[in-house]
């Protein structure tokens, strides 16, 4: 198995009102968060009990942590966000010669080797900041690069060491969702077509257990039946991506027993030079749900995973073409 890529111009501006910022939030759920429910159902606001769940008065930032290629932290947006970076990967290619590394610059590439292989980490966290200006980013390197600049290959072991370290360090980091935007479709025909991967299951069962979720993109192979490795597992929250007019963008993959949320997936991101460029795919999907979810719990830290995900579900509206 081998990990690929799966897969933004959403502005996040995030007041420090609680009214202001509930009509925002309520706003941006709305634009960019669909629900497959099963059964159809009509367009539902946010729905808030505020007597259940008041909002304190100091509310911490949201933080996601995402792992991915590498990270060009040269770009002012992108770094004032990074609050923690890391490598953890199967080759000894860390910035420090080794396998795994902690601390500034762990997850970095200088700017000549940004070759388009690894510009993808830093579309992702340019894509968690422009949804949410206030984002802050742990930002985890999982994927090596050889002599020429191009992708080693990654295999589960490294997804389960760099979820052992999310676990690890996710709660004193204060990490309220995870998005891996990698993943592979060698699957088979099978009904039950999911590789039984039981050491990444567990993984993500106890972040669950955290309260902190694994947001993975559906893969972009346009297959209406399956959905990529690792998104496909049972503790997963699996994102596919939508268009515009609420229906599956013709490239997102599909399983409706397993794609928990749709999410527009078309984005301008920051790239090479510091210009801007529009992609697609459910790598955007899924940040977009990890950022939205990390904004969710910070504002309303009391909320459970269950709570957050019914809150999430009660926010979306049915998508035009699942029948």
């Amino acid at each position: 198995m081998r990990l690929t890529v799966s897969g933004f111009r959403n502005n996040g501006i995030w007041s420090e009102d609680w009214n202001t910022l509930r009509k925002l939030l309520i706003t941006l759920l709305i634009s960019v968060i669909t629900f497959i429910p099963n059964i159809s159902v009509a367009m539902r606001l946010p729905i808030y009990d505020e007597n259940k769940f008041e909002p304190v008065q100091e509310r911490p930032k949201p933080v996601i942590a995402i792992l991915d290629t590498a990270l060009d932290s040269s770009f002012e947006l992108i770094k004032k966000n990074i609050i923690f970076e890391a490598c953890v990967m199967e080759w000894p290619n860390c910035p420090n010669g080794s396998t795994q590394m902690e601390g500034f610059n762990s997850a970095s590439l200088p700017t000549e080797k940004m070759s388009s292989n690894f510009y993808h980490g830093t579309h992702m966290a340019s894509l968690a900041v422009m949804t949410n200006s206030s984002i802050q980013i742990v930002f985890v390197r999982i994927i090596a690069q050889n002599f020429i600049g191009n992708r080693m290959s990654t295999t589960e072991v490294t997804v389960n060491q760099a979820f052992d370290w999310v676990l690890r360090n996710g709660p004193a980091l204060n990490v309220q969702a995870v998005v891996m935007a990698q993943g592979h479709h060698d699957l088979t025909y099978l009904k039950d077509y999911c590789p039984r991967s039981l050491i990444t299951e567990s993984k993500f069962i106890a972040l669950k257990t955290l309260g902190i979720p694994v947001f993975l993109p559906a893969g972009n192979g346009g297959d209406l039946n399956r959905i990529d490795w690792p998104a496909c597992l049972p503790s997963a929250i699996a994102i596919g991506a939508a268009t515009n007019e609420n229906r599956i963008a013709t490239y997102s993959n599909f399983d409706s027993q397993r794609v928990e949320f749709f999410i527009k997936g078309n984005s301008n991101v920051i790239t090479n030079g510091g210009g801007f460029v529009n992609i697609s795919g459910t790598s955007v999907s899924a940040v977009k749900a990890a950022v939205i979810w990390a904004t969710v719990k910070s504002q309303m830290p009391n909320l459970t995973y269950d709570q957050i995900l019914i809150y999430l579900r009660q926010s979306g509206i049915a998508m035009s073409n699942i029948t």
